[in-house]
């Protein structure tokens, strides 16, 4: 089982590192208290834990026992005279149904805990074959975004502004497309989900990699880059 606790940064910001240091010893003895001695507790990150339950086999019963778990976590922290409140999110993978090797099933858990996190505050999430397929469509996706800003494929089109009280050109939309080697003309709905979760320089690749259907001056005003569907 794998805990990240829910918006830790915001806690350190809002209280202090030194608080955030005491909120994860009380969390690291909760997690010790909860547990029973032939299963093991590690903090494997920052803020993230993992929790080894070699006794457990059954889906139903790991969900309940790590419920038990995040409730016991849940439980108002005194730190510094005042009560502060954190949750955990938590991802669950199990042997040998999601796989038989130590690193295999830490990352499964990962997975599942990635998606608990984007659910919500408070969530737990077993991990299912989907999880795996989607993150290596994501990867898939990321490579092919990198791919397209070497080779140019993102076009855009502009779509002129009309004022309506006397039907001049008043400047121009632009409205970014992928040329996509297969699959032909993509909207920005079919790429900007995956560029939104990649990296800063990603971005960045693909506002320099662009390149308009023509080259002729359309007006005079302000264009407008428009990155949301259309």
């Amino acid at each position: 089982m794998m805990i990240d606790i829910d918006g830790f940064s915001d806690v350190n910001a809002a209280f202090g590192h030194a608080a955030g240091d005491e909120i994860l010893c009380e969390i690291t003895h909760r997690l010790l208290i909860s547990t029973k001695e032939t299963q093991i507790v590690a903090r494997i990150g920052g803020d993230e834990f993992a929790v080894m339950l070699p006794d457990i086999y059954e889906q139903a019963e790991a969900g309940f026992y790590a419920q038990q778990i995040m409730e016991h976590i849940a439980q108002p922290i005194l730190v510094q005279g005042s009560p502060i409140s954190v949750t955990v999110s938590g991802g669950i993978s199990l042997a040998p149904k999601h796989g038989y090797g130590a690193l295999e099933l830490i990352a499964n858990a990962d997975l599942a805990l990635s998606r608990a996190k984007r659910t919500g505050r408070n969530q737990l999430y077993i991990f299912t074959p989907e999880l795996r397929q989607e993150a290596t469509a994501r990867r898939h996706h990321a490579m092919e975004l990198l791919r397209a800003t070497d080779n140019r494929e993102f076009v855009l089109f502009y779509q002129p502004q009309i004022k309506l009280s006397d039907g001049s050109l008043s400047g121009a939309e632009a409205l970014i497309r992928w040329v996509h080697p297969t699959r032909g003309l993509l909207p920005p709905s079919e790429f900007l989900t995956t560029l939104a979760r990649g990296p800063m320089w990603l971005a960045w690749g693909l506002g320099s990699s662009m390149k308009p259907v023509h080259r002729r001056p359309i007006g005079v005003g302000v264009v407008h880059l428009i990155f949301a569907s259309a």
